[in-house]
């Protein structure tokens, strides 16, 4: 606990080109961490090798604006140039524990760390839907929305259409939608965030129909329990 009160954030160095020395280490890094992550969870492996809302590694090779690379295996000059990492993690990963306990979290339409894609959003998830069909992977969970409201495109649909196994969403849903959207076929399972935070009996307040505790951002990421821990449970007679 110590240790976590005096955690703070790193001062990011100057944005650079990787190199190909330093590109395999973190290449070799992703099947390694991928065992360790099994044995502590003993189900799924859940990667942020993906297009996570943080504009991580991954989703810096692949998006055109973050991707500089004109030439090479990662050149950011095509879409299948700027996806060969991800290819590449992903078959790492995939032969380390087995595609069947590794799933795909997409998150084209997110701006944060100036990740735009735009209008080629549909596109690349498209794109990403058709690789990770190639490795069978046991889901693709696509992120629809845009944490600062930039980018709106419909990226759910394209997703549905292109890959061929259990599609999850995520972002802005609550139950009503969810339910609908599974009825429709719109997506096979509906994923909830800041809802489940500041609800910990989420799923028995859905059921009883009792109003959600609303979550306070200003607590994001911060090194205590308030906004973690310490949303209330609805009263045991309602349960």
């Amino acid at each position: 606990m110590r240790a976590l009160m005096e955690w703070k954030f790193m001062v990011p160095s100057k944005q650079h080109c990787t190199s190909r020395m330093r590109l395999s280490s973190n290449l070799q890094d992703h099947p390694s961490g991928s065992v360790h992550s099994l044995t502590l969870f003993l189900f799924t492996l859940f990667p942020h090798c993906t297009f996570s809302p943080s504009g991580y590694l991954i989703d810096q090779f692949m998006c055109a604006t973050s991707n500089k690379r004109e030439s090479g295996r990662y050149a950011g000059t095509s879409l299948e140039t700027r996806a060969q990492f991800l290819k590449d993690v992903l078959t790492e990963v995939c032969d380390e524990v087995g595609a069947d306990r590794v799933g795909l979290r997409v998150s084209p339409n997110n701006s944060y760390n100036d990740m735009f894609r735009g209008e080629d959003a549909p596109k690349e998830i498209k794109y990403i839907a058709g690789m990770a069909n190639a490795f069978n992977l046991a889901y693709l969970h696509v992120m629809r929305a845009d944490f600062f409201g930039v980018q709106t495109a419909d990226i759910v649909t394209p997703a549905r259409e292109a890959f061929k196994g259990a599609l999850f969403v995520n972002m802005g849903y609550d139950a009503p939608e969810a339910e609908a959207g599974i009825a429709e076929s719109k997506f096979d399972a509906a994923t909830f965030g800041n809802n489940f935070l500041a609800n910990p009996d989420y799923s028995e307040r859905i059921r009883a129909g009792y109003e959600l505790n609303q979550p306070d951002p200003a607590t994001y990421y911060t090194t205590d329990a308030k906004g973690y821990t310490d949303y209330s449970f609805m009263p045991k007679a309602m349960n």
